[in-house]
């Protein structure tokens, strides 16, 4: 192990760093490749979309703009970002809309009830944030929808110019008086009242009948009906077929294969990532679906669901659980910092770390983890959580159930093998016949609420025991997560190669964890198990993390200093555990209500008709067992 005075991460807004094992940016490389239009720079909405690229033709081809520089341009967008938010915040005024300012950017900054009161408005005596605008912060998301081209910067696909040429045959009544606010950033009542219409971000889907045209093409997007057009050089838009495909072994087959195109977007099209995404959304409409429609206390994939969504189900199971184990090395990480810090303001001898590391209590709640009992909820379980549990098992309660944790467990586990072996047997019915127990999202629960009752005024003695018992429930978890995994990737090999060569980099990666947990001993002591992991996986992998860091101008801060001449360890700004990721469930759902498909952004939503018809086409491809 070597050891540096140089431990720092980015900070987050309360002081702690962001990233301090990249346990969590694993998982979210996955994340962005199956969510890839959403990011969380800015909330992707629809109008979002549809406006900024309607306003990026429209500086660029209107006559007004011919001579003007590419700075006067884009001020004419940020003005038109601003339009766009008054005339949403007033079509709020005036109509209560399901999510109507959701992800608005500068809602909270704008004093609305006075500023749409003047009249005209000063567009240039205020700003909606500090910083980068929507309208650039969505130059991201809109590539990935295919609208925006990187060869030029304001130039627009194929997709783009179609999404452009529906939005102004819309705004065309009144487009000489938005040429003119943009001009000369002032904007009146009445104009803001005309403009609602179209430049607002809810009435797309609050009068979604008016604005169908738009809507499908944003929906394609979304979908990745796209094409490349060899003559063009650019992406043109297509329609949605009959039948919709949601397999995704095609994308992954070509990702890791040796076919690549030097065009980035024709090679991004040719590769057909937008099955993830695609995919991702029409599960999400079956499990509302799922959760709308079911009468008893389980919800449950029928038999065209489970074969339509197979392909799908693989990779959600291969992120989430990558996101376990992200789960489980941050809480070490936390619990490891939480004990040095009681020791303030003293080091800790690096000998008494593991000395304090009870084997008793470790071996003991290593057995425990597999006497967890659920008992009945009383608690209804949100759609997001659904969405989860029948991607990975197929069946989850309608009520999310109460872990109940072994008082005294019934035995101990001494040993690596004896843990293997226990895990084999649990995990031996697969997936889908799962006890409840012995599922992995349940040791993660029971993981929470055996840290939940500590505070920043527990004592020292009280963070031991639940580092000890947390443990011993960490290694089993770890231990399921890559029986789950090494079962996963040796079934389907497509699914080994990508996780390998898209995400196997990192040491805290389930390729990299598998590797590194084979090398270990069936008599190894399950104590020095949970040393080893905490001294190679904690200790040493955020020392190459920042490592990695200190080439950037990010801000830096320790995590906790090692002492080389005292061979100890100090306290100085700790972590935090890591909060969970639904595959980014409440921002898609925002997105599907944008382009038509859900009535709502929580756990109510239905499908809208258009929705229903999309599964539908969907369900088309399975067979009912």
């Amino acid at each position: 192990m070597v050891f540096d005075p140089q431990w720092s991460e980015r900070l987050t807004a309360s002081g702690g760093p962001t990233q301090p094992l990249h346990a969590a940016s694993v998982r979210n490389g996955i994340l962005g490749d199956i969510t890839r239009a959403i990011t969380t720079d800015v909330t992707l909405r629809g109008r979002y979309a549809s406006v900024f690229t309607w306003g990026q033709q429209l500086v660029t081809t209107h006559p007004e703009f011919a001579d003007t520089s590419m700075q006067t341009k884009k001020q004419a967008l940020y003005t038109l970002e601003k339009v766009l938010a008054l005339t949403t915040l007033r079509y709020q005024q005036h109509d209560d809309v399901e999510a109507g300012t959701s992800g608005l950017v500068g809602k909270n900054r704008l004093n609305a009830s006075d500023l749409l009161e003047s009249d005209p408005i000063d567009l240039s005596a205020f700003t909606l944030r500090d910083g980068a605008t929507a309208v650039r912060l969505s130059n991201t998301n809109r590539y990935y929808l295919y609208l925006r081209s990187r060869d030029t910067e304001l130039g627009l696909t194929g997709v783009g110019e179609a999404l452009a040429a529906v939005l102004d045959s819309q705004i065309e009544p009144y487009r000489d008086q938005i040429v003119e606010t943009l001009v000369t950033e002032s904007v009146t009542q009445a104009d803001l009242d005309q403009f609602a219409d179209t430049l607002s971000l809810q009435s797309l889907y609050a009068d979604a009948e008016a604005h169908a045209d738009e809507l499908d093409i944003l929906m394609n997007a979304v979908l990745g009906y796209v094409s490349w057009d060899s003559d063009r050089e650019t992406v043109t838009v297509d329609t949605v077929p009959d039948s919709i495909d949601v397999d995704v072994f095609p994308y992954l087959r070509y990702e890791t294969s040796d076919r690549r195109f030097e065009n980035e977007y024709r090679d991004t099209v040719a590769s057909e990532i937008h099955r993830l995404q695609r995919a991702w959304t029409i599960f999400i409409l079956q499990t509302i679906e799922t959760y709308q429609t079911t009468a008893d206390s389980q919800y449950r994939l029928d038999g065209t669901a489970r074969d339509v969504f197979a392909e799908f189900r693989l990779i959600a199971r291969g992120y989430w659980l990558q996101e376990f184990a992200a789960v489980v090395l941050r809480l070490q990480l936390w619990l490891f910092c939480e004990y040095l810090e009681r020791a303030l303001p003293q080091a800790v001898p690096y000998d008494r770390v593991f000395t304090d590391l009870s084997t008793e209590t470790v071996e003991a709640s290593t057995q425990a983890a597999f006497d967890i009992e659920l008992a009945p909820g009383s608690s209804s379980a949100d759609q997001a959580r659904v969405a989860r549990e029948l991607a990975l098992y197929g069946q989850t309660p309608v009520t999310t159930p109460t872990v109940q944790l072994p008082s005294s467990p019934e035995g101990t586990i001494a040993d690596l093998g004896t843990l293997r072996d226990e895990v084999t047997t649990q995990l031996a019915s697969g997936w889908d016949e799962t006890t409840a127990a012995a599922r992995t999202s349940t040791l993660v629960r029971a993981l929470q609420s055996i840290v939940d009752p500590l505070d920043s005024v527990s004592p020292q003695d009280s963070v031991i025991e639940t580092w000890q018992r947390t443990l011993g429930y960490s290694l089993t978890l770890l231990m399921m997560i890559l029986k789950r995994y090494r079962d996963l990737t040796t079934s389907h090999p497509v699914v080994d190669a990508y996780l390998r060569q898209e995400h196997g980099d990192d040491r805290v990666s389930l390729p990299q964890l598998d590797t590194y947990f084979s090398g270990f001993d069936d008599q190894l002591p399950i104590t020095d198990v949970g040393q080893r992991v905490i001294s190679d996986l904690v200790i040493d992998v955020h020392e190459r993390v920042v490592r990695d860091r200190l080439r950037n101008s990010s801000p830096n801060r320790f995590s906790f200093s090692y002492d080389a001449e005292q061979d100890a360890l100090r306290y100085v700004s700790g972590t935090s555990p890591l909060g969970r990721e639904y595959l980014r469930y409440g921002l898609m759902q925002q997105l599907l209500l944008d382009i038509g498909l859900v009535t709502t952004v929580d756990d109510d939503a239905q499908l809208t008709a258009r929705g229903s018809d999309l599964l539908a086409r969907a369900r088309q491809g399975g067979t009912d067992e």
